[in-house]
């Protein structure tokens, strides 16, 4: 059948976070690209609400697991090794590409600078890995090389509940 369908389709270039399984829970492959996605979009503590509620809005994901996320993501911007990274005097990158000597490029989720330090934090939805710990490692040593600051490095492990949810510093502060 012939016809103007090209028009009449919209592809999302980022479906992964659709596909539903039969019990209609994320892979844990989806849960993480999904969390990550989110938390993209948060610029400071202020921010949950607002970055939630549109996926609420279109259906993406329910207020039970609305209300879980915020919980996980509240606890995180509260903590207190970490709160200064999401305040109105950090200046903030999400998902940033910073290009090494080597000419690769690295992305750290989170990148913080404020008068006195750089707080960097990499999101996981996994379980701990020393592989982690070598990718922030590599983080805070091609910033080294670009600032005369402190850097303070941390993973943030986030779980599907709020119970699995921990925070972690890695490496020394590095000036």
């Amino acid at each position: 059948a012939s016809g103007d369908w090209f028009s009449k389709i919209t592809i999302d270039p980022n479906p992964s976070m659709f596909w539903a399984n039969p019990d209609d829970k994320m892979s844990p492959v989806e849960w993480g690209e999904f969390v990550h996605q989110i938390l993209s979009e948060v610029k400071d503590a202020m921010d949950i609400d607002h970055v939630l509620n549109p996926y609420i809005d279109a259906g993406v994901i329910d207020t039970k697991t609305a209300s879980m996320l915020y919980g996980l993501f509240e606890q995180m911007v509260l903590h207190p090794a970490i709160y200064e990274a999401f305040t109105d005097q950090a200046k903030t990158k999400n998902e940033c590409d910073i290009l090494t000597s080597q000419h690769e490029i690295v992305r750290p989720d989170r990148y913080a600078e404020l008068p006195d330090k750089i707080i960097l934090l990499d999101y996981k939805t996994g379980q701990p890995s020393k592989d982690h710990h070598k990718q922030l490692q590599q983080y805070m040593s091609v910033l080294k090389k670009m600032k005369d600051k402190r850097i303070e490095a941390y993973l943030v492990y986030l779980g599907d509940t709020i119970s699995r949810s921990e925070e972690r510093r890695v490496g020394k502060e590095c000036r």
